[in-house]
């Protein structure tokens, strides 16, 4: 062994001591994982299918066991279009986002296309989250909406004291409307939107704001948080913000906004994905510099020396056997236990080495949405690609 990588070791011990510990304790307690087959129809009985609005958006009724795109208008290519964010919600739904072809939606058996179209012919819809009452959160070319299950409400974005709109969605396009491509609920139930170009917004249930315009927020920096791209609550009530604008990892303890760069020994400063552990690490995907942890105190290199090192790291996730997950641009998913990493690419049966999001569902199986219109499922054994060629 090299004295590199010995050093490498040593940095990664300090990190993980606490984490490979808790880990071995929360899985002897686990005990066998269920398969979730059993929720199915539970899943089944509580899923209704919603009203199709009258307007642009259409949800669509059909219901297909494989993803397909044949029959979907829009502005997007099969090849290098992509599926890049998901989540599942309380009824056990699992929503995913793709770029130009709508959102997706699988009950548990099949999927149903939810698709609009503005005058560019930009089919552009995407879940956000579900939020602590069970409302699912959309972005689109006209701004933000709101879905109770029966109708939509758009969140005005052009004053940030306007009254809420009931309405069906459509796509015209507001000459005020922001581009989001993130959101966060937090603990006490604001909800944090990441912008493309237009900062960040918080929705208190009543007003939308742009956060870095209020006055009793510090931000020495002169931070702009454009293009957000994952916004993260920690334990501590800390929001974190990854920014892929050269602002690296921003923090807001509730007083002031500051950011994390190489300067302060974060390898990179684009960031695009974030996530915490069961202890309180923060856990960091770069443009090239791999995975990066972070204790509070200090930045640790978690890539190392391998081939994740020079990686983008679109997705962090946890699987049901405390796995660390990570989606790459062009070197597929990655499994760390916290001594070993693991490689799956489309040798093993993903749809494509360049993945965008990684969703874990309840039943213990892990989702991967990719490029070229990929959705692949992974059981803990085998990858099955759902998307129909």
């Amino acid at each position: 062994m090299t004295n590199t990588d010995q050093m490498t070791n040593k940095i990664k011990v300090t990190f993980f001591s606490q984490i490979l510990m808790l880990s071995i304790f929360i899985t002897s307690c686990n005990g066998q994982t269920k398969t979730g087959q059993e929720n199915v129809a539970e899943i089944k009985a509580s899923f209704t299918e919603p009203a199709r609005p009258q307007g642009e958006i259409i949800i669509d009724t059909s219901r297909q066991t494989k993803l397909d795109f044949s029959k979907i208008a829009g502005n997007f290519d099969k090849v290098y279009s992509n599926v890049h964010n998901g989540f599942q919600d309380k009824a056990g739904n699992i929503w995913f986002s793709t770029t130009g072809a709508g959102a997706i939606r699988f009950d548990g058996k099949f999927f149903n296309h939810i698709t609009t179209i503005d005058k560019s012919n930009n089919n552009s819809i995407t879940p956000l989250l579900e939020d602590k009452q069970g409302n699912i959160w959309f972005a689109s070319a006209d701004g933000i909406y709101r879905y109770d299950g029966k109708i939509f409400t758009n969140i005005p974005t052009e004053s940030a004291n306007n009254t809420l709109q009931t309405s069906t969605l459509n796509t015209s396009t507001k000459k005020n409307s922001i581009s989001v491509i993130s959101a966060m609920q937090d603990k006490k139930g604001n909800i944090w939107f990441g912008t493309e170009t237009s900062g960040v917004y918080r929705y208190d249930g009543q007003n939308l704001t742009n956060f870095l315009s209020q006055k009793n927020v510090i931000n020495s920096g002169g931070l702009r948080l454009n293009t957000i791209t994952s916004i993260l609550e920690d334990k501590k009530g800390n929001i974190w913000f990854a920014s892929w604008n050269n602002e690296g990892l921003c923090c807001y303890d509730g007083k002031s906004i500051t950011n994390y760069t190489p300067k302060n020994g974060l390898g990179d400063d684009m960031i695009y994905s974030i996530f915490e552990d069961e202890i309180g690490n923060i856990w960091i995907g770069s443009r090239n510099q791999g995975v990066w942890g972070y204790d509070g105190k200090s930045f640790t290199n978690i890539s190392g020396l391998t081939d994740l090192k020079d990686e983008t790291i679109y997705s962090i996730k946890q699987d049901s056997n405390r796995n660390f997950w990570f989606a790459t641009q062009s070197k597929g998913v990655w499994k760390y236990d916290g001594k070993t990493f693991t490689n799956f690419t489309t040798k093993d049966g993903l749809h494509n080495n360049s993945v965008f999001c990684i969703v874990p569902e309840k039943n213990g199986n892990l989702w991967f949405g990719s490029r070229g219109m990929g959705l692949s499922i992974y059981d803990g054994k085998i990858f099955t690609d759902l998307t129909k060629n």
